[in-house]
């Protein structure tokens, strides 16, 4: 076979490759073709691809991994032009149970527009869904509990509180997306502790929303069913000028106004029939407990409300009407050129039930136990309002408005001590036609107590309230004030004021009160008078500028409730008053600071005070040894610059009860008293008396005491007690001195008693925890003897003692020269004694009988042994001894009762002396081993 060519075979290479190549290029194409092709068809396929059961699974599956419920759909279809729709569509929480279905969910765009405009989703249809939301006490739900986060709040409310007056938010909205949203047979049940359960069933509602600046269109129209309590809801809302943020905003100024922002409106009509209060009421209280039920209580179980509302940044426009079983109100009123004005008479009617009340009651503080009996209505009404407005602000100056109140018969009822309160023809007006010319105000009322009738009526008639420019300037306030009150029950007053009886024991049962006033600016001039039970005051005129000034003197009658001074002389000195206590005052000058806002307290220095008092009979009971003591015609005179530095004089007459008591043997039966007390002020802002001075004088006695006295109680003498008075015969028995065999007191004797300065507390004195320490001296006194023919004389004596509680000690020492004369005879002698005692009281204050210690040493020189015989009750001395005697004694016991020590003692007489020590133990022994017993006797 020939060979071919060179040429040949590169051209038949070259030939070979390009069909090669055009065959590749061919299946290349047709592949890319078909991946173009495969690549449309699953665009085109995609939504019927996503629509199958495998694609809708895994779908469901990666939403639920993403939540804490779940959910699922029926069935679902996509399409990139037509309506995607799903069916079957529910929604459950963690514990499986079945929150909300919803029958059919169509989107009446395709997947197209829905993905190319992201916040635009056309109009959504939900058919038939149903949903039970059930809430905590926290107003947590079952919702938030399936869904697992918090959603955005579309709608914010804020505080438009402002102290400089400028707009703040008060409602903001916003929609975060743009078209349709449109509910048809919707159903929805609402569960709540302690609320029957409330259905919404026939649901239509309506959400268009056209662009970023709106306008919103919200329309819903639902039956609502709580037990047999049917009812409906229809409200439509229009919201436009919506701003560049896409947000729409109400804003409210500090004196309650509202305005939009500028362009923006809102329209809005609503009516609401039988709306169920208590749900409304719990959701109210979430984060207020205490409030619960006050809601319902106040306005009933249900409310009707139909509104028609239009406010934009100039005007607002209001027609508003709600009712309840207790509540009618009716509000028709604009805002235009600046004015709120009512279009016509408003009127708002309350029923004041008696579970309302309570709540009343318990927000003002009144008496526990108060009620009402039976519902009552309070209606308000509004004949003329006229509100200038200037830039969002209230301007008072030009305010007009004209309103009565009014309040049917309301019966309070308390406990046994308050009684019962009716309230009849209650009316009250406040009436202006310019707050910066005129205010009138006017109240009256006839309330009766416990069936005892009685008034109140007030009026007032102001002028310059505000200044022209709507600033309230008080220090311009002219016109005239009074109030008028006759027969009102001070019981009333007291519970209400928590006084416990105070008030009924220093007033009495009744009150009668006038006042006049006149105000001019900064000071005012009033004329009070006053009457309460037997306190009288009238014609009182009082000026207030900077300090409240009495002008003119006033004399004040009044009687003393012996009621209310027990309530202080009981618990303290554990005495009481037995009768009220009649008593006229006279205030020649009386001032005090002007209250100021800040309720700062007024001290003593600042009040002036000069008044005198005349008490025309006081008697007081349960006086230790006096049984009582009466007090007849005591003046008092409050004198000074100040409270602080006031003293207080005093003087009158005071007579003991017992007449048969050693004070009155001693003092007498009238005691004459003068005195003076310094008023001081306390810490506490409260009056004290810190400094007493007396002068007590009688027929008996007379004596002078000084000293401070603390919290009414505790007393510390700041002087010696220096008492004077006489010794009488008849004073013998209360000496015990009325034995057979001591002596008795033959004439009067001059005793002057010393008494130290000492501290005590005078409701818990105790003698025992106390020092004391004085002299007392005494002149000629003459004792007789029983059955003896000599009379005895002690010429001067002196004797001091010393008394200390807490050291247990007590100590005499005694110093007297004695005469004796029988017969046209005299004897004269002199006597010392010196006494201590230790160990005197036991651990609970008793006389310590058994462990006490005694000292005691006596010497006479010259002694009248007649005296002697008839002080001992030893016969015979006279015989032994002489017609005197000297002697010594020193005991000293360890032991009192049985004694135990010993008795050294030295007798000498004319014609006799011994001398010898007894020993005093279990037995008594003449002769001290230590000491022999001396005797020495002269016999005739």
């Amino acid at each position: 076979m020939a060979r071919r060519s060179p040429d040949l075979d590169e051209f038949y290479i070259e030939s070979r490759t390009r069909r090669f190549f055009r065959r590749m290029s061919r299946r290349v194409r047709r592949l890319f073709y078909l991946l173009v092709f495969l690549a449309i068809a699953a665009v085109i396929a995609g939504p019927n691809l996503l629509s199958t059961d495998q694609a809708r699974n895994l779908i469901i599956d990666r939403i639920n991994e993403r939540i804490p419920g779940s959910i699922s759909i029926e069935s679902m279809y996509l399409s990139w032009l037509g309506t995607q729709s799903m069916g079957g569509v529910e929604l459950r929480g963690p514990d499986k149970r079945l929150i909300a279905r919803i029958g059919e969910l169509r989107v009446e765009t395709g997947l197209v527009q829905l993905l190319s405009e992201k916040d635009n989703f056309g109009t959504i249809r939900m058919v038939a869904p149903q949903a039970t939301l059930i809430f905590d006490e926290s107003g947590h739900s079952n919702l938030d509990d399936a869904l697992g986060f918090k959603q955005e709040k579309l709608i914010e409310l804020a505080n438009t509180s402002s102290k400089d007056g400028s707009t703040k938010e008060a409602l903001k909205v916003r929609v975060p997306f743009r078209g349709s949203l449109m509910i048809e047979s919707g159903q929805l049940t609402v569960v709540q502790p302690e609320v029957e359960k409330i259905t919404f069933s026939g649901i239509t509602a309506t959400v268009q929303f056209a662009s970023r600046q709106g306008p919103l269109v919200f329309a819903v129209n639902a039956k609502s069913k709580q037990g047999e309590l049917s009812g409906e809801i229809d409200v439509e809302v229009l919201a436009s000028g919506f701003n560049q943020a896409g947000e729409f905003r109400v804003l409210g100024t500090s004196e309650g106004l509202y305005k939009t922002d500028e362009g923006a409106e809102l329209d809005v009509k609503a009516k609401l029939t039988n709306l169920p209060l208590d749900a409304i009421d719990r959701l109210a209280s979430i984060n207020a407990p205490e409030r619960r039920g006050v809601l319902t209580r106040a306005l009933g179980s249900r409310m009707d409300v139909q509104a028609d509302v239009m406010v934009d940044a100039d005007n607002i426009e209001a027609d508003i009407q709600a009712g309840s079983p207790t509540l009618r109100a009716r509000v028709l009123g604009e805002t235009t050129a600046g004015h709120f004005v009512l279009k016509e008479p408003g009127q708002l009617s309350v029923q004041v039930t008696p579970t309302f009340f309570d709540d009343v009651a318990k927000a003002l503080r009144m008496p526990p136990g108060l009620r009402l009996r039976e519902t009552s209505t309070l209606l308000f009404k509004i004949k003329e309002l006229n509100l200038p407005l200037q830039e969002g602000q209230t301007d008072l100056a030009d305010l007009i408005v004209d309103t009565e109140v009014s309040f049917e018969d309301a019966q309070l009822v308390g406990d046994v001590a308050f009684g019962e309160l009716v309230l009849r023809n209650t009316h009250a007006t406040l009436a202006t036609r310019a707050l910066s010319k005129e205010l009138i105000l006017a109240f009256s009322s006839d309330v009766e107590h416990n069936g005892n009738p009685s008034t109140l009526s007030a009026h007032m008639n102001l002028a310059n309230v505000v200044e022209a420019n709507g600033t309230y300037t008080p220090e311009s306030i002219t016109g005239d004030l009074s109030l008028t009150a006759q027969g009102v029950s001070v019981q009333v007053m007291d519970q209400w004021l928590g006084f416990q009886g105070v008030l009924v024991e220093a007033l009495g049962t009744k009150l009668d009160f006038t006042l006049e006033t006149q105000i001019n600016g900064q000071s005012s001039l009033m004329t009070l008078g006053f009457k309460a039970g037997d306190l009288s005051v009238e014609g009182a005129k009082i000026e207030v500028t900077d300090r409240v000034h009495l002008l003119n003197p006033v004399e004040v009658d009044y009687r003393f409730s012996a009621a209310l001074a027990n309530r202080f002389l009981k618990p303290t000195w554990n005495v009481a008053l037995s009768q009220d206590v009649p008593l006229r005052a006279s205030i020649s000058n009386f001032s005090f600071p002007k209250p100021q806002p800040e309720g700062q307290l007024v001290q003593l220095k600042d009040i002036v005070l000069e008044a005198a008092v005349q008490l025309e009979k006081a008697h007081v009971e349960g006086v230790h040894e006096l049984d009582g003591i009466t007090a007849e015609k005591v003046e008092l005179d409050f004198v000074g610059e100040n409270l602080a530095d006031t003293l207080v004089h005093f003087q009158g007459p005071f007579l003991p009860d017992n007449q048969e008591s050693w004070i009155v043997d001693f003092g007498g039966q009238r005691f004459n008293v003068v005195g003076a007390m310094k008023l001081r002020e306390t810490a506490q802002g409260a009056v004290d008396f810190v400094n007493a001075s007396f002068d007590v004088q009688s027929d008996k006695v007379a004596f002078k005491l000084e000293g401070d006295l603390e919290d009414y109680d505790y007393m510390r003498l700041a002087k010696p007690i220096d008492l004077k008075f006489t010794l009488l015969p008849e004073h013998s028995k209360r000496l015990g001195l009325d034995h057979p065999e001591l002596p008795v007191i033959a004439s009067p004797a001059p005793v002057h008693v010393v008494l130290d300065p000492f501290e005590t507390s005078l409701s818990k004195f105790d003698p025992y925890a106390m020092r004391f320490a004085g002299q007392v001296d005494f002149g000629r006194m003459g004792l007789t003897f029983p059955g003896r023919d000599y009379l005895s004389v002690l010429e001067e004596g002196k004797v001091d003692w010393r008394f200390s509680g807490p050291d247990k000690i007590f100590q005499v020492q005694a110093d007297a020269k004695a005469m004796t004369e029988s017969g046209g005879q005299q004897q004269k002698g002199e006597f010392t004694l010196e006494l201590l005692v230790g160990d005197l009281l036991t651990a609970d204050n008793g006389l310590n009988t058994q462990g006490m210690q005694l000292l005691l040493k006596t010497e006479g020189k010259a002694l009248p042994t007649p005296l002697v015989e008839a002080v001992t009750g030893l016969p015979y001395l006279k015989d032994l001894f002489g017609q005197d005697m000297t002697g010594v004694f020193n005991t000293k016991l360890k032991q009192v009762y049985p004694p135990v020590g010993a008795v050294a003692f030295k007798l000498e007489g004319e014609p006799i002396l011994v001398e010898g020590t007894f020993v005093l133990d279990k037995m008594v022994r003449l002769l001290d081993p230590r000491r022999p017993a001396y005797l020495k006797w002269k016999v005739t």
